[in-house]
């Protein structure tokens, strides 16, 4: 499985940056893979995928060689990000400028010459790579810690149920692993619908009310009730 993916349709471009990435110590060359670009945003995320990484960076320029392509970088990660929120993805360029125009995060663009000039690199508070890998980290953090939770949520939801907060937070867990993870992530349908059963029986119980305090004030029934 490769940690890191870099996107470039020239070869030569991409096996300097991953040379760098390996000389910055934060990566081995088994953990960084250089990819070219399909010429369609689809191909190119499915490309991505099926290498299970950890962090996508991706040259902005990505058709100067390569004319079929017909997205850049930017947008590749917002799409990629669309799929998978709050991905680790970064992206380097000779046009900061441009990239940061294309109303990316600006923490997510970087000049190439903040890694592949090596005394840049080396005066740098927080070098590129190190950066990287801090942001793949902070990343697993969150992630496996919102498991953790719903997985304890999902063990309580099967023993008793849930009362009003911990429902909310189960929804919310399991909203954001979805969101972060992708359709991957899913808990199971039966577990899901044990967690919910007390918040619908509470709007059940909440509808029965409201209709015998509308009875009991000679109100009408809502449109559409028999």
């Amino acid at each position: 499985m490769a940690e890191l993916v870099y996107i470039d349709e020239q070869k030569a471009q991409a096996g300097q940056v991953l040379r760098s990435a390996v000389a910055s110590g934060e990566f081995t060359q088994d953990q960084v893979w250089a990819i070219s670009p399909e010429s369609t945003l689809e191909d190119t995320i499915q490309q991505v995928i099926e290498l299970h990484c950890k962090v996508l960076i991706t040259d902005y320029r990505l058709s100067d060689h390569k004319p079929d392509v017909e997205f850049n970088g930017a947008d590749l990660v917002r799409a990629f990000r669309d799929r998978f929120a709050d991905f680790p993805c970064f992206v380097t360029t000779s046009f900061p400028d441009q990239a940061i125009d294309e109303t990316l995060d600006t923490n997510m663009v970087f000049p190439k010459s903040d890694f592949l000039n090596r005394e840049e690199a080396r005066n740098s508070d927080l070098p590129f790579f190190k950066r990287v890998r801090k942001k793949i980290a902070e990343h697993d953090r969150q992630v496996e810690a919102a498991k953790a939770e719903l997985e304890r949520l999902s063990s309580q939801a099967l023993e008793r149920d849930l009362d009003a907060g911990e429902t909310q937070r189960f929804i919310d867990l399991d909203g954001y692993l979805e969101s972060v993870l992708g359709a991957q992530f899913a808990i199971e349908r039966h577990v899901k619908v044990r967690a919910l059963e007390p918040f619908d029986r509470l709007i059940g119980q909440t509808e029965e009310l409201i209709e015998k305090i509308k009875s009991e004030l000679g109100q009408p029934k809502d449109r559409g009730e028999s």
